[in-house]
């Protein structure tokens, strides 16, 4: 627990005069003492000498009463000696104890002439030297050299000694050198004469610092209170004025000393005094700061407008002290606004017609002077210094701040999108432009601005954002290789995948740098790929790149798309603004699909020579038959099935082909007589058989009944596409014309042809057939969805494969 210094000095005080007490009391019980027993040996002598005579008996036994009663004395003098003595104990133990105790203290000790005889913990904590290192220095090494130039410590014991105890206050040293502020006693020590001094001091440089900081403060505040180009005052909580600058006294009219026995509600003018009161008591409850614009009264009855600021000053417990208020003289600015306006009326009805949102302020941006809000904000005349946190989102606002201080330290246009408050509690954001109106001098009387609602650009610019951000985040996520380009390859970007794996950087894969990991080979054939890219709308190409890891040519495919601006009047299009494409691995997948087509080649191969076993077992083991050649038949149909599938590889089946084979493998050749006709159409492998065995018993029988076996008889075979119910179509027609049928034209039983036209093609292919037999000749029309042809197939990740079809 902290020991005061007045403690120390009545513990040392009290001490001393204790000592002298009981030093003074022994010595007194100590003769005491000695003449007791002195009496006692006399007595005891004297007894011994007149122990013979009887006279004198009575006499010595009176002596020895005396005696006896001494000594009762003098043992009662022993004790109050001993007790003395441990009372003298005790108090010095007890003075130990408070000098070890108080190490927030120096005590220091000294002899008259100031050298050092005691020096408490309390010393050794604050000043650093130990006890041994300064008993019998002279004192004066703790204070400084200053000091001790001007003799202060001998001058201190001086008056120590003449008055008896000194408050000392004042700059000391430590023995690392360094300065504390000092603050204690020196007081004489005393016993029948002056031994010496004791030296009481505490370590107070914080409060000493923090003194300087407030007088250093205090007198930053009196050179601004009188140096101050505005009205400025200090007023109590309850509205009285306790200080005033000129300026104030100036704005108000009156004396220092007559406004500072006066009240804020003494100057102001009746009419603001509710809305005075009403401010202050928000600040006192904030604790914060407002503004407020109201009307003064001179003492002539006129009356000023001022705009004040006023701020809470709290005290170290965070209460309100009192108030500063700042006031600025608004009275010409206000009278220049009642002259110009009539023209603002002029000019407000010149823009009434304009949808912007109109509006001007003071020359600071701190009062809202008019608001036409054209339905956006509620207008207003009157103004308004609070506009500002109304019409401006809070995290907006240091923004807003700071284009204002850049637009009046330049006097030049502000302009800055912020949002705004709606109702319904949502925001919505505002383009606003403001230009100076400056006058005459050059400075700026106002600014008049005007506002656009822009809340639908700021969102469609936050929906792109957003689409832009998805798009990073979706090309960061993809194994692929991205990048953006202009036309004819000219990159424009690249994803860090493709910088990984190149080894390249952004700014060397620009251009057509990428072009430098593309192996020597497939360089040209890749330009040529771009050259035609605008034209097919986009960009397909299988070419080797270079990995930076291995140093390995991989193959990759190359797909790009264009990017088109917004179609525009008389274009089927827009135009080609960038193109986006990824390169994707397929080293693996070239890999397999080799292995692939080298099994699948092998099938085709051991199923096409199982075939030709089948047809020689079936020619060597069956009669010569119309049914045997039947199926025969079917079975090289089967097989040139698979002699088309086994060049897949190469390139795809037409439909065209299909025909063409089916019409040769039945030994006629295209004529007059027939008619093949349709887009080009590619198939994919699964369509290939169904239809190839349809073609087959279609031309099997026209060259045994039909138009192919007939010399005046003619064969259409044709194809087109056509929409059906909301769907596109691939319509094949097989027409037969100028037959000569048998009486009987449709077949007494259903064989394997009909049941393989009109059940398993459509089942296999999801489509439908109609098989008709007329009275010039067969006609079948075979309706297949355009997907099915096409080969689109959808598995379970739903990834669609489409086949190229060009019509």
């Amino acid at each position: 627990m902290p020991i005061r210094l007045d403690e120390l000095d009545m513990a040392a005080d009290d001490q001393g005069d204790l000592d002298k007490r009981l030093r003074a009391r022994i010595a007194e019980l100590e003769a005491e003492n000695a003449r007791l027993r002195t009496v006692f040996a006399k007595s005891r002598v004297h007894a011994d000498d007149t122990a013979g005579h009887d006279r004198e008996v009575a006499a010595s036994r009176a002596e020895l009463a005396g005696a006896e009663e001494l000594i009762a004395g003098l043992q009662q003098a022993n004790l109050a000696l001993d007790r003395s003595r441990a009372a003298l104990e005790e108090s010095e133990a007890r003075y130990r104890a408070v000098l070890e105790s108080a190490t927030e203290h120096a005590i220091i000790t000294m002899d008259k002439a100031g050298r050092i005889t005691g020096w408490s913990p309390g010393a050794v904590a604050i000043l650093g030297w130990e006890a041994n290192e300064v008993l019998g220095r002279d004192s004066a090494f703790i204070w400084t050299e200053e000091d001790r130039i001007a003799r202060i410590p001998e001058a201190e014991r001086r008056k120590a000694l003449k008055t008896g105890c000194m408050v000392e206050e004042r700059w000391h040293l430590r023995r690392d050198g360094s300065r504390f502020w000092g603050s204690g006693r020196l007081s004489r020590l005393q016993k029948e004469s002056v031994a010496g001094f004791v030296k009481i001091l505490r370590d107070d440089t914080a409060s000493r610092r923090a003194m300087e900081v407030t007088r250093e403060s205090e007198a930053r505040l009196a050179a601004i209170f009188g140096a101050a180009a505005v009205g400025l005052c200090e007023i109590s909580p309850k509205g009285f004025f306790l200080r005033v600058n000129e300026e104030l006294c100036r704005i108000l009219g009156r004396s220092r000393q007559e406004l500072q026995r006066m009240g804020v509600a003494d100057v102001t003018h009746p009419d603001d005094l509710e809305r005075s009161f009403q401010t202050l008591g928000e600040v006192l409850e904030s604790k914060g700061m407002t503004r407020l614009d109201k009307r003064y009264l001179r003492p002539d009855g006129s009356q000023v407008w001022a705009n004040s600021s006023i701020s809470a000053l709290l005290d170290e417990a965070g209460q309100v002290r009192s108030l500063l208020v700042v006031t600025a003289d608004l009275t010409e600015r206000h009278e220049a606004e009642t002259a110009v306006r009539e023209s603002e009326d002029r000019l407000r009805n010149l823009v009434s017609a304009s949808s912007e949102v109109m509006y001007a302020t003071n020359p600071d941006w701190t009062v809202l002077r008019r608001l036409d809000g054209e339905g956006l904000f509620a207008d207003t005349d009157q103004l308004n210094a609070d506009w500002f946190e109304y019409y401006v989102h809070p995290d907006d606002q240091p923004m807003v701040r700071s284009a204002i201080r850049a637009g009046i330290l330049s006097k030049s246009v502000i302009e800055v999108e912020h949002r705004f408050p709606r109702s319904g509690g949502s925001f919505g954001w505002v383009l606003s432009r403001a230009v100076p109106v400056l006058d005459a001098t050059g400075d700026i009387r106002e600014w008049f601005g005007a506002a656009s609602d822009v809340t639908a650009r700021k969102e469609a610019e936050a929906a792109l954002l957003e689409q832009k951000e998805r798009f990073r985040l979706l090309v960061m996520g993809m194994p692929q290789l991205v990048w953006r380009s202009a036309n004819e390859g000219e990159w424009t970007w690249s994803s860090p995948q493709w910088c990984t794996y190149t080894g390249q950087s952004v700014m060397e894969s620009l251009g057509r740098g990428w072009l430098s990991a593309v192996h020597p080979d497939d360089r040209a054939a890749t330009m040529e790929a771009w050259h035609e890219a605008p034209r097919h709308g986009k960009l397909t190409v299988e070419l080797r790149i270079r990995c930076a890891a291995d140093g390995a040519w991989r193959w990759h495919q190359t797909r790009s798309l264009p990017v088109r601006d917004i179609r525009r009047p008389g274009r089927t299009e827009g135009r080609i603004t960038e193109w986006i494409g990824t390169c994707t691995d397929i080293e693996d997948l070239m890999r397999l699909q080799h292995r692939q087509e080298i099994l699948v080649a092998e099938l085709q191969h051991r199923t096409r020579n199982l075939l030709t076993v089948i047809r020689s077992i079936l020619v060597r083991t069956l009669p010569h038959s119309q049914e045997r050649d039947e199926i025969d038949g079917r079975l090289a149909a089967l097989g040139r099935v698979q002699g088309f599938l086994g060049r897949t590889a190469q390139r795809p089946i037409s439909l065209a082909e299909l025909v063409a084979a089916e019409l040769t493998a039945t030994g006629i050749k295209a004529s007059q007589r027939s008619v093949v006709a349709g887009p080009l159409v590619e198939l994919s492998d699964d369509k290939v058989q169904p239809l190839a065995l349809a073609l087959h018993e279609l031309a099997t029988n026209a060259v045994k009944y039909g138009a192919l076996a007939q010399p005046a008889a003619k064969l259409s075979i044709t194809w087109r596409f056509e929409t059906r119910e909301g769907n596109e179509h691939l319509l094949l027609e097989w027409r037969e014309s100028g037959v000569a049928m048998p009486p009987a034209a449709a077949p007494r039983r259903r064989g394997f042809g009909t049941e393989l036209i009109q059940r398993a093609l459509p089942y296999q292919m999801r489509g439908e057939a109609e098989l008709t037999f007329r009275s010039d000749g067969v006609h079948c029309l075979i309706s297949l969805p355009a997907d099915a042809v096409q080969g689109i197939e959808i598995d379970a990740s739903s990834a669609v494969t489409i086949k190229t079809i060009h019509r």
